[in-house]
């Protein structure tokens, strides 16, 4: 029997003791339909980490307590029999490499420090104390050290370095650079890897913190011993995030393949140490910045697993390091996050969601996906009621499309429904099967948004989420296909012909048409307004309808965002921003919308939303401006509510 096989009879066994497959939906009397209370109960799961001898993992469970939310450190068997925190307060688990303890990142020392204790949650202890905190982290292959990363104040400026730790021992300082060091991109892996011999270090710089900067990062190699420290990825583009393959002959990173350009294609890079040769076999990948990939490991000295967004999928993917050839191996729908394991164990755990199920924990062999649920950690849903989704396919001027319907649990053929059309942010996002079918990572989704899907179906509401061009999905055309001259006109089009479907085959009632979106989704809703008048009512989550304006902001970032968007630059640009903005058509509006801002939203000034509300009330089109601050769970309760209260108000009719 090989090793592989002893892998596949391991966890089969294990599970098939535990009986830990997916929760069984309760028979007989109807279930209640999810509240608001239920919705922020849910406890989810994120960052992921497989033990090395893959018989338990670690994780970081958001879950709300005492009105707030909270971060821990939770282990749970293999099996899924026993379930432990070691951690009441932290993030960023990560195992030893002889697996004996489990470290985290403890936010509530301010500064961050490193704490680490046996798997049981015995044995507690602090393993950094430095004045600039702990932003990231990663074991030495020895066990011994840490290599962290940490705010250092040189010349009167504090950058981010990278010192090694070792009990016993005053910190030692490897960096020195100038540059900014990328920790913590999203997904918390990939962003300090040893080599296998503990000699060198692998890590990504970029020239300052803006995220346009993405598009000029670098791979580079310090020595440990010596603090040398060489690129050995330098190109233009973006290439980020490395891990170091078990041999030490290969380093795989994220990459853009040397374009400086939002909407190209991304995937993994790798390479070869010894003389930088570069292997970018991941292009058939085709996936945009926002498909991925997310996070990645090795499932052996030659074969890199990652995941990527395709269709209405986040899928499992292998790279071989060697030829280029990708595959997949993933096999049934759901978006995947927070991949971890792979080499030594030959197991590999994520975070799962599908339809009707928030995030769990799920394990699987490397060699192809056989995933099963290790952690059940509602079990309180299955006496709810939730939305199916089903995939709805048309046909516009742009070729076929598809998206999402979300349909309430007592659905009923023949009946027409009022239906919110749910318009993905981005700006090339993408709809894709999920508890929350927006968003691809709990990272982002722990908290139901002011139009969390289950909710507004439990209200009675379809929740319609196309998949227009410029999307995500569907490869490098598909999603430029929604940029350059007349943009709105084209996802305008295709939203509108997809709801025309829903109207022929008896789903939709066409006099209850509503329409949302966050972010570029509230953008793009702002966009379509002053091209329709179909929709009775409107919601919107901190838009940025001004483009000139959100160009030119003091912080000078997202700009490649726009330069995609237009397919130009320079004076070009600037015409298109001016033209296509959706402001430019706001005297156009007369459905009523309603206008969210989040005041601490990343990037998105609060003049934004303030701007278009006052064009609308100078008007007198029916609306209302709710001002917030993100993050307050009785905030977010309160704007779920009224977003609810808005549509109602406007799309159910008195007698249904």
């Amino acid at each position: 029997m090989t090793s592989k096989d002893a892998v596949w009879i391991r966890l089969g066994l294990l599970l098939l003791a535990a009986g830990c497959g997916e929760a069984p939906r309760s028979l007989g009397k109807a279930a209640a339909p999810l509240t608001i209370d239920d919705a922020f109960s849910i406890a989810t799961p994120t960052a992921t980490q497989l033990s090395p001898d893959g018989h338990r993992v670690a994780f970081t469970l958001i879950r709300v307590v005492d009105g707030d939310w909270h971060e821990g450190v939770h282990v749970i068997d293999a099996d899924g029999a026993e379930s432990r925190e070691v951690a009441a307060t932290g993030d960023t688990p990560r195992w030893s490499p002889d697996g004996t303890r489990i470290a985290w990142i403890n936010r509530a020392t301010r500064p961050a420090q490193v704490w680490c204790a046996t798997p049981e949650g015995e044995q507690k202890k602090q393993l950094t104390e430095l004045d600039g905190g702990v932003s990231d982290f990663a074991w030495a292959p020895d066990g011994k050290r840490l290599a962290v990363t940490t705010a250092v104040k040189e010349g009167g400026v504090a950058r981010t370095q990278i010192v090694l730790v070792q009990p016993g021992e005053m910190p030692r300082q490897l960096t020195h650079t100038d540059q900014h060091i990328i920790v913590h991109v999203w997904e918390p892996d990939a962003n300090l890897s040893w080599s296998p011999d503990g000699r060198f270090i692998a890590y990504s710089v970029k020239p300052t913190g803006r995220f346009d900067d993405d598009y000029a990062s670098d791979v580079h190699v310090i020595d440990v011993r010596t603090g040398a420290s060489r690129a050995v990825v330098r190109r233009p583009g973006m290439d980020m995030r490395p891990r170091w393959s078990p041999s030490g002959k290969y380093i795989a990173f994220r990459t853009s393949y040397g374009l400086i350009d939002r909407f190209a294609n991304h995937g993994l890079g790798v390479v070869r140490v010894e003389d930088g040769k570069l292997q970018d076999g991941g292009r058939a990948f085709e996936g945009g910045f926002l498909d991925g990939p997310y996070t990645y490991v090795w499932a052996d000295s030659q074969v890199v697993l990652f995941l990527g967004s395709a269709g209405f999928d986040t899928r499992l993917f292998a790279l071989d390091a060697r030829t280029g050839k990708l595959q997949q191996r993933s096999r049934e729908p759901g978006t995947r996050s927070q991949l971890s394991g792979g080499w030594p164990s030959g197991l590999i755990a994520y975070a799962f969601t599908t339809a009707g199920s928030p995030w769990e924990v799920s394990i699987s062999p490397v060699e192809a996906e056989e995933r099963r649920s290790v952690t059940r950690l509602n079990p309180g849903l299955a006496k709810r009621s939730l939305p199916s989704l089903r995939e709805v396919e048309w046909e516009s001027s742009g070729g076929g499309l598809e998206g999402l319907l979300a349909l309430p649990a007592d659905y009923a053929p023949g009946r027409r429904y009022p239906v919110i059309t749910l318009l993905h942010g981005g700006p090339e996002g993408s709809a894709r099967y999920g508890f929350s079918p927006e968003l691809p990572s709990p990272i982002f989704s722990f908290a139901p948004d002011e139009y969390f899907v289950p909710l507004l179906a439990g209200e009675g509401f379809a929740v319609f989420l196309p998949n227009f061009r410029g999307s995500g999905g569907r490869g490098e055309l598909f999603r430029r296909a929604g940029n350059g001259a007349d943009w709105a006109e084209r996802f305008t089009e295709d939203v509108l012909a997809g709801l025309d479907k829903l109207v022929a085959t008896g789903i939709a009632d066409s006099a209850a048409l509503g329409i949302a979106g966050s972010r570029s989704g509230a953008t793009k809703v702002v966009a379509m307004l002053g091209r329709t008048a179909r929709f009775r009512a409107a919601s919107v989550v901190t838009p940025y309808p001004d483009f000139v304006r959100d160009f030119h902001k003091a912080s000078g970032d997202f700009q490649l965002m726009f330069e995609g968007m237009a397919g130009t630059s320079g004076p070009e640009l600037q015409a298109f921003l001016e033209r296509e903005q959706p402001m430019s058509r706001v005297d156009s509006i007369v459905t009523p919308v309603q206008v969210i801002n989040d005041e601490a939203a990343f990037s998105i000034d609060t003049e934004q939303s303030l701007e278009l509300h006052r064009a609308l009330w100078k008007r007198r089109v029916p609306g209302e401006l709710i001002v917030s601050r993100a993050g307050d769970v009785a905030a977010s309760k309160e704007q779920i509510r009224r977003t609810t209260a808005w549509f109602r108000r406007w799309l159910v009719r008195s007698e249904q």
